[in-house]
């Protein structure tokens, strides 16, 4: 069970934290029931979920662990996209959304940046759906890791999109 002042992960909201967990007084009745009362890091919104929710909800990922993904981001394997049709390259991209782990939103990441190199390179922009699902997977991710990193979400960005350059740089002379 999480506790008041915790920063989780909370399905597609991203980073929120736990403002209260009780009953609250629309709950309260013949069978109350507990929830969280979660506040999204970068939105007014408050969300009340039950204790007991089926949507996904994790602890943010630790200082270490996310500073040994950015170590190894040139390492990661991204998927080649490159022979796919829109449809299921939204239903791929989708999939990885809602695997809610950073290793899988730095994959996405990657895969997207590195798929459309040259377009990057050239400074156009992407595509429609590449855009969507890159801006999602940034948020996410970038999010995250000002939380564990205790770090502004543009310093983060700017980490991993040096880390980017250096790669499309790569690519761009081999």
């Amino acid at each position: 069970m999480f506790q008041a002042g915790e920063f989780v992960i909370y399905g597609n909201s991203g980073v929120c934290e736990v403002k209260e967990v009780g009953i609250p007084g629309f709950s309260a009745g013949e069978n109350p029931r507990s929830y969280y009362t979660l506040s999204p890091l970068h939105s007014t919104e408050t969300i009340y979920t039950p204790v007991d929710t089926k949507v996904l909800m994790r602890t943010v990922i630790s200082s270490a662990d996310a500073q040994h993904l950015l170590e190894h981001f040139p390492e990661l394997q991204e998927e080649d996209y490159s022979a796919c049709n829109t449809k299921w390259l939204a239903n791929a991209y989708e999939s990885s959304l809602q695997d809610y782990t950073c290793e899988t939103l730095m994959k996405l990441i990657k895969s997207i940046c590195m798929r459309n190199c040259e377009v990057i390179l050239s400074k156009r922009k992407l595509n429609e759906t590449d855009l969507k699902y890159l801006k999602r997977a940034e948020d996410l991710l970038y999010n995250e890791f000002s939380v564990a990193l205790g770090l502004t979400v543009d310093d983060v960005k700017q980490i991993i999109e040096e880390a980017l350059d250096e790669l499309m740089a790569q690519k761009a002379n081999s």
